[in-house]
């Protein structure tokens, strides 16, 4: 066992205690996939999924927003993203490119999320992403296997944070190229070249917040390091975007319920969270993913773009992550 996964199995957060197991959950294409997990003595409502972002793996998770669910009697789940530390593809995979095929997350989301509604029962979960792990979940919420999942009641709501919008990221950086050239460049080189796990300025400027103290961004920066091995096929991304399959001309999502979709998600179930000093989703973005969703979005200000890490300010993103959830479990219990 890592000094990692030592300092997550009791960790405090939130002022409780939180002890986190660590599981693996076999997926349907042999890959093993490690993930993190608490659960509360006492569970109420709907057990929480996490997927993460680029560059992160299921500790982001567990450093402080496990406990503080654990707290409000929610069990949580993070998973690790195939091509992270915590679920490495084996040697020779994807012909050695260092790359993940979107049909590849799919899959393996599609397993890890039934094993997950497997393990909640009749509480079922929600699904709350991060960045590209937010983009990723609506991608899956087009699949057969979520459809199935939504109408058997067993996902009960999406949250998505800081999400890549459904129109993907270029518009984005075509807007801060024409605001803010310097930022844009240093954002986009830091990324695509990986300065991003080498600089903690830089590491500063894209995820973090500039309370955060140099020894905690090199801790992070060390894990990030970790879950960083393989990148996006951003050309696959880009011919897939979750906007081409909006259901009608207002672009709202297909999966999404409506008059002519009885079996879809309610919008009302859904949570769209940005942040106002995210440097890699603006509001604009953080508006299209709202509209996409049919919802209106909730705009946090002095936040970045790692909510769940972001000093002093983690605890009020999982505030309100965690009234969503707590809206959604009231919800459940009326219906019964």
């Amino acid at each position: 066992m890592t000094l990692l996964w030592l300092f997550l199995a009791f960790h405090v957060a939130g002022g409780f205690r939180a002890p986190v197991q660590q599981g693996v959950y076999q997926l349907t294409s042999g890959l093993e996939m490690q993930t993190l997990s608490s659960t509360p003595a006492n569970v109420e409502g709907p057990r929480v999924v996490f997927v993460h972002g680029s560059n992160h793996g299921a500790w982001c998770w567990a450093e402080h927003w496990f406990g503080f669910f654990a707290e409000r009697q929610h069990a949580s789940v993070a998973l690790n993203l195939r091509g992270t530390s915590g679920a490495y593809p084996p040697q020779g995979y994807n012909g050695g490119k260092k790359k993940v095929p979107l049909a590849d997350h799919m899959a393996d989301l599609a397993s890890a999320v039934t094993l997950s509604t497997q393990e909640a029962g009749e509480d079922g979960i929600v699904l709350v992403g991060h960045s590209f792990g937010a983009f990723l979940l609506m991608k899956f919420m087009e699949t057969p296997t979520a459809r199935s999942l939504v109408q058997a009641g067993a996902i009960k709501g999406l949250g998505l944070l800081c999400s890549v919008p459904p129109v993907g990221s270029s518009p984005q950086v075509r807007r801060m190229l024409l605001s803010k050239p310097v930022l844009a460049f240093q954002v986009t080189w830091g990324l695509a070249a990986k300065k991003v796990l080498e600089s903690v300025s830089l590491c500063r400027r894209c995820f973090m917040d500039d309370a955060m103290p140099d020894e905690l961004v090199e801790k992070y920066m060390e894990q990030l390091r970790k879950d960083s091995d393989y990148g996006l096929d951003l050309k696959e991304i880009n011919a897939n975007l979750p906007i081409q399959t909006a259901s009608d001309d207002n672009g709202v999502a297909s999966w999404i319920a409506s008059e002519t979709n009885r079996d879809g998600l309610p919008s009302d179930a859904i949570l769209v969270l940005g942040a106002s000093e995210d440097v890699l989703v603006d509001p604009v973005g953080v508006q299209a993913t709202a509209d996409f969703c049919a919802v209106k979005p909730v705009l946090l200000d002095g936040v970045h773009h790692d909510v769940m890490l972001d000093t002093g300010m983690w605890e009020v993103a999982a505030g309100v992550v965690a009234e969503w959830a707590q809206r959604i479990k009231l919800r459940q219990t009326s219906r019964q």
